[in-house]
């Protein structure tokens, strides 16, 4: 049979799949005429097809030599080098099979893929929506499209394109399993329930569906199911990242603390977290005396101000502490005690020997519930701006609350921990309270939306980086807020503060209990009904009602002083009161308590 002949059997063979006999004809058919790029081509294919993906680069590397003109094997290299991580040549030959062929349509998903591949989600949607055009029929485009939508928040678009998806391809499985991720996104918890259940009726032995169907259940609460499901996906697949960093956070809200650390650190497998690589060996806890160790952030603000507190306990390693993080809390961190040098992410690092992220310190350290590091507050406001705001400040005789109400909307679960700033109207209409808007970027909108906007004095403006806001905090007699950063940032400086908890808490509030072992000031105001925010902040105004009901001038503060320290170890007494000539403000915070009577903050 001559070249063309062995080619084209090989190609029949292909369509019937009959890969391995068409593979061996179009190595005959090179063999007979080593310049025949088409073949070259086509063997790369059924390469590809049983994922021998070096052996398929290869093929379409030569079959473009032969033939530069050949935009179908560019779009292929670029495909293959994309699976193979090649992404920025992948993009540079996916290009240039569009340059010799502009409507070629799985140019342009390819180019998608390459650019969802590098997170560059806008991007992506552009060539899936080119590739739509020319081939409306592309489920697959469809799909990744809604996919690279829902990263950019167009959660309805994203529903829209999926639902096209699945007109397209009915058992289209992993098209269900985003859409059910999608409608999570939006608030459908049934809709994505329904969603996954479709998947595995579909896929029984798909390993992300179950994965899917656990991260659902979590976000209902139903924690015994979304726990089955993730044994399940990991049955199926012993090393699917998602599912490990998942169990890992039921365990921990659980209050599983060692086997939840071990389980977390599964995080950096999955696509979304993204270790910074450094030659330099991760720090497993042992002694570094006469050495650097690097202390990297690595999610949000909150996380960075939680576990900050490890910053001591590194030092008391042995070392040089150097902290990189987020630029708005390098001045605010730069006091924290064990921490020598602070630099901003992005910023050039100074020669260091090992390095570590703060969330996993954790894990190092060995906490338990027992053992959790409380001792607050282990971070300060500045204190020429404080004494600057208690100037400002203490002329005013209302009971001060700062209150914070949206998180950042980027949060994959800030649908259900921010609050609609409405709901704090019960907190405004209570006689002697002044409220202090501590919002900042999203969600300050909302101050013009609502009827009593006027009760609330407006400090966003003034409000540079998180160390303006911790001196304010300083000059506050209470901090309300959802959990967001600003909770945080209150717990660690020490104040008084009360936090609205979601029906289903992030991990770290843990369950059914109104304090936190980790800021012994805080208290947890939990919904009790998904969704339900109206009856959170209805308990919170009775509560604050009864501290702010006797005059001011004769009310006392309390303070909050750590664990270690000589303290009061039951909260004030009836007789307590009576002796001080007035109630206690916060008096419902956990123990133990200082009373102070009525004085200037240091």
């Amino acid at each position: 049979m001559t070249a063309s002949e062995l080619n084209s059997l090989g190609v029949a063979l292909a369509r019937q799949g009959r890969t391995r006999e068409a593979e061996q004809c179009f190595v005959d058919a090179v063999r007979a005429q080593a310049d025949f790029a088409q073949a070259h081509n086509n063997l790369g294919n059924t390469l590809l097809e049983q994922g021998r993906r070096e052996e398929a680069r290869a093929c379409y590397q030569r079959a473009v030599e032969l033939k530069p003109d050949f935009a179908e094997a560019y779009n292929n290299l670029g495909n293959v080098q994309r699976e193979l991580g090649q992404l920025d040549e992948s993009i540079d030959n996916c290009r240039q099979a569009l340059r010799l062929k502009p409507d070629l349509a799985d140019g342009h998903f390819n180019l998608g893929a390459a650019r969802f591949a590098q997170r560059c989600w806008e991007e992506a949607a552009v060539s899936y929506r080119q590739a739509i055009a020319l081939r409306p029929g592309h489920a697959e485009a469809h799909r990744y499209l809604g996919s690279a939508l829902r990263e950019l928040g167009r959660t309805d678009e994203a529903i829209a394109s999926f639902g096209e998806a699945l007109r397209l391809k009915g058992d289209f499985a992993e098209a269900h399993g985003e859409l059910a991720m999608a409608l999570a996104q939006r608030g459908d918890l049934d809709g994505a329930l329904t969603s996954c259940r479709e998947v595995l009726r579909l896929r029984p032995h798909l390993a992300s569906a179950h994965l899917y169907a656990g991260f659902i259940l979590r976000q209902l609460g139903r924690r015994a199911e979304a726990l089955a499901c993730l044994e399940k996906a990991l049955e199926l697949q012993p090393d699917l990242p998602d599912a490990r960093r998942n169990r890992g956070l039921l365990w921990l809200v659980e209050g599983k603390l060692t086997e939840g650390w071990a389980e977390y650190e599964w995080r950096w497998k999955c696509p979304e977290f993204s270790a910074r690589p450094f030659p330099q060996p991760l720090w497993d806890g042992s002694p570094f005396e006469g050495k650097t160790v690097l202390l990297q952030a690595e999610q949000g603000f909150g996380d960075t101000l939680h576990f900050i507190r490890y910053a001591r306990r590194v030092h008391e390693c042995g070392g040089r502490v150097v902290l990189v993080c987020q630029p708005p809390l390098v001045a605010l961190l730069s006091r924290c005690e064990g921490v020598e040098q602070v630099l901003a992410q992005g910023d050039l690092l100074p020669p260091f020997d090992v390095h570590v992220p703060l969330l996993s310190l954790p894990r190092i350290f060995g906490t338990t519930l027992d053992n959790i590091p409380a001792d607050v507050p282990y971070i300060e406001g500045d204190p020429q701006k404080v004494a600057r705001w208690r100037d400002e400040l203490d002329g005013a005789s209302d009971f001060k609350i700062g209150i914070a109400w949206q998180g950042s909307r980027a949060h994959c679960g800030d649908r259900w921990r921010s609050v609609p700033l409405s709901n704090f109207a019960p907190l405004a209409a209570i006689g002697g309270v002044r409220l202090y808007s501590l919002q900042k970027n999203d969600g300050q909108e909302q101050l013009g939306q609502v009827s009593y906007g006027e009760r609330i004095v407006d400090l966003s403006p003034r409000l540079e980086s998180f160390d303006d806001t911790a001196a304010v905090m300083e000059n506050l007699d209470l901090v309300i807020c959802c959990d967001t950063s600003v909770a945080h940032l209150a717990g660690a400086l020490g104040r008084p503060v009360w936090v609205a908890v979601p029906a289903v808490p992030d991990w770290r509030w843990l369950l059914d209990r109104e304090d936190t072992p980790w800021y012994p000031t805080m208290r947890l105001f939990r919904q009790h009904r998904l969704g339900d925010w109206h009856e959170v902040f209805a308990r919170m105004a009775s509560a604050l009602a009864e501290h702010v009901a006797a005059p001011m001038g004769s009310v006392l503060k309390l303070s909050h002083v750590g664990w270690d320290q000589r303290a009061c170890e039951r909260p004030p007494t009836e007789s307590d009161l009576a002796d001080a000539g007035g109630p206690v403000l916060a008096s419902s915070l956990v123990p133990p308590y200082e009373l102070e009577a009525e004085c200037p903050r240091e």
